[in-house]
């Protein structure tokens, strides 16, 4: 699930995947951050994160898709996955 934390932190080019919709080959189908995370001080807790999906198709998240989305196959969080990150730097594979 994406929350607003998580898609204030996302960044250009980050893939999302979906839960339950998969491609052709099976695997989840996939979706890119596209632009910067879009809130409201009116509305706390409302957000609209823009991503890309294929060469044409452009939509937001928002907090009523947001369930149907997460960071990867297996649903980790944000924390989880920027260790990850922070690890493969330190060995320059990444």
């Amino acid at each position: 699930m994406i929350t607003k934390e998580i898609a204030t932190q996302l960044n250009y080019r980050n893939e999302l995947h979906h839960k339950t919709l998969t491609n052709s080959d099976k695997t989840p189908t996939r979706c890119r951050v596209n632009g910067t995370c879009k809130t409201w001080k009116t509305r706390p807790n409302d957000f609209r994160l823009p991503v890309k999906h294929g060469l044409r198709d452009c939509f937001y998240i928002t907090p009523e898709n947001a369930d149907e989305w997460s960071l990867s196959n297996d649903d980790s969080t944000w924390e989880e996955q920027s260790q990850d990150n922070q690890d493969l730097a330190q060995f320059g594979n990444y």
